[in-house]
């Protein structure tokens, strides 16, 4: 490889191992991603609008996510003894943790954090029904964006899965 066809003003080339050149430019990194100086500039506003962006970009996996948990919870609550239906709810429920936040819905996360703990811990029918079917149907609504992480219901319903999962740990490691 010909070096002095690489080399630039700003550049400098090193010679590496076999059939490699390492491109090392005279300005540090970090010189190159400190903040803006920009009179004005919000580091955090510019982020947050970016995270706006992202999310009306990607809304649509927040209706396919809510989409997918109804048809899950569905098949759940018909045949409530399938072990693949369980996992596949339970995989949908810790997708929705992950991504819901990223995508612009904090409350269906914030709901969804404590349920995939309770389908971890509270396995089998020691899940309470009708609180499983009110935290199902409350990520359906924050996916949708009907309900916001500020709504005192959500603060309800996520103690209500903290307790529950207390309660299962506690269970759990009495057996033990």
């Amino acid at each position: 490889m010909n070096n002095s066809a690489l080399k630039t003003p700003e550049e400098k080339v090193v010679p590496g191992g076999r059939g490699y050149v390492y491109v090392i430019p005279r300005k540090k990194l970090s010189a190159k991603t400190r903040p803006s100086t920009k009179r004005g500039f919000d580091p955090i506003a510019a982020a947050e609008a970016q995270m706006k962006l992202v999310s009306v970009q990607f809304s649509h996996l927040l209706e396919e996510q809510e989409s997918a948990l109804r048809a899950a919870h569905g098949a759940f609550k018909d045949n409530p003894d399938d072990p693949d239906t369980y996992e596949k709810l339970k995989s949908l429920v810790h997708e929705i943790k992950g991504n819901a936040p990223l995508l612009g819905s904090v409350a269906a996360g914030a709901l969804a954090a404590p349920m995939a703990a309770a389908m971890e811990r509270c396995t089998g029918h020691r899940i309470v029904q009708s609180t499983f079917d009110l935290v199902v149907s409350a990520i359906c609504s924050a996916l949708k964006g009907k309900v916001s992480e500020n709504d005192k219901t959500v603060a309800d319903l996520i103690a209500t899965l903290n307790e529950m999962n207390a309660k299962c740990a506690l269970s759990s490691s009495s057996r033990t």
